[in-house]
C-alpha cells in the first residue's frame, strides 16, 4: 500500500454571527454581548470540537464560505494555552492588516553529546536524565528550545 500523508497547516474561522446563533442555543443568561474576550475565545474553541469532518469546510480559510477579508482586522487578543492551536479574536472593522502568520513550534531539539546526533521530543518539561541517544546511548543536552515563532507585523 502507498499510503500519501499531508501535513498542513489549517485556519478555522469562525464568525461573530455564528457564535451568536451557536450562543443562543445554549442554556447560558448571559448574553453574547456581554461575553469577554476570552470567553468568546474558548467558546469558540468549545464549537470547533463539536463540528463534525463535513462541518468544518464552512470555517476553513480558502473554502467557498471564507475568504481573506474573514481573517483581516486587529486583532483584540490571543490564546496560545492549547499546544496544538493558537486562537486570535479580530475586530474586522478596526483596521485592513491581515492576521498574522503564526508558525508554532513545540518540539524540544535535543543534541548527543558525544556524536552530536540531533533529535526532537514532544515534551518540552521532559527530565533529560532518563534519555540517552537513539544512535550511540550518549548523553544527550538541549540543542536549542523553541516554543513557539510569532512573526507578526508588529514593530515593537
Amino acid at each position: 500500500m502507498k499510503n500519501v500523508i499531508i501535513n498542513k497547516i489549517v485556519k478555522y474561522v469562525l464568525t461573530e454571527d455564528q457564535l451568536k446563533g451557536r450562543w443562543s442555543k445554549t442554556k447560558n443568561d448571559k448574553p453574547f454581548s456581554e461575553l469577554s474576550s476570552q470567553e468568546i475565545m474558548n467558546f469558540a474553541k468549545e464549537v470547533l470540537h463539536q463540528l463534525s469532518p463535513s462541518e468544518l469546510k464552512e470555517y476553513t480559510l480558502d473554502s467557498p464560505w471564507r475568504t481573506i477579508s474573514d481573517v483581516t482586522g486587529e486583532m483584540i487578543a490571543d490564546d496560545d494555552t492549547e499546544p496544538t492551536m493558537h486562537v486570535e479574536l479580530l475586530d474586522t472593522s478596526m483596521s485592513d492588516n491581515p492576521t498574522s502568520s503564526m508558525v508554532i513550534d513545540r518540539m524540544l531539539k535535543l543534541q548527543c553529546s558525544d556524536c552530536g546526533f540531533e533529535f526532537y521530543i514532544e515534551d518540552l518539561h521532559h527530565d533529560l536524565n532518563d534519555l540517552s541517544c537513539p544512535v550511540d546511548g550518549g548523553d544527550v543536552h538541549t540543542a536549542r528550545r523553541n516554543i513557539k515563532t510569532i512573526n507578526k507585523n508588529d514593530t515593537t
